[in-house]
């Protein structure tokens, strides 16, 4: 009889897990920003996500021409670029910071747009929405599952925006 109560508890604990681990599945997309073709970078890509475990990349060096640059900030250490962040998947909201300059270091000082992109059948459950500004209370710039891209316009500067999952 204890057998038998042993072998029951842990087929429930065993199924329990495997429906915990389908609530919280692994996910990770690519944002790619696309700036004016010009002979140097001209397009950068990040990558943020959710897992079992989190995992950050910091981002390459800035070229020394480009036309576009895109990272990931840090938000524990805003003196950190990351070119990968994925968080801990266990939180019930999410939030990532990328700085977009739009220009680059090239071209006279006029506004330039980069189109950033994604795929919204790989992120996460929940909504992503893309604010404006750093700490996720901006405006919504555009909903991530309902849109695959964004345009970004402005000179050879740093513009922030926040993407919240909740």
């Amino acid at each position: 009889m204890k057998i038998t109560n042993l072998i029951t508890t842990l087929i429930t604990l065993l199924f329990f897990a495997g429906l915990t681990n389908v609530a919280f599945a692994d996910w990770q997309v690519d944002l790619i920003a696309t700036g004016k073709q010009i002979k140097g970078q001209y397009k950068s890509t990040v990558s943020i996500g959710a897992a079992q475990e989190a995992n950050k990349i910091p981002a390459p060096p800035t070229a020394p021409v480009y036309s576009c640059r895109m990272v990931i900030n840090d938000t524990f250490d805003w003196s950190v670029s990351l070119d990968t962040d994925i968080h801990d998947i266990s939180q019930p909201s999410q939030m990532w910071v990328i700085s977009v300059n739009p220009h680059g270091n090239t071209g006279p000082p006029t506004d330039e747009s980069v189109i950033i992109s994604w795929d919204p059948d790989k992120l996460g459950s929940g909504n992503f929405e893309i604010r404006e500004g750093w700490d996720g209370t901006g405006a919504v710039v555009v909903n991530m599952k309902a849109q695959n891209s964004m345009t970004v316009t402005g000179g050879n500067e740093d513009l922030y925006f926040s993407i919240v999952q909740q």
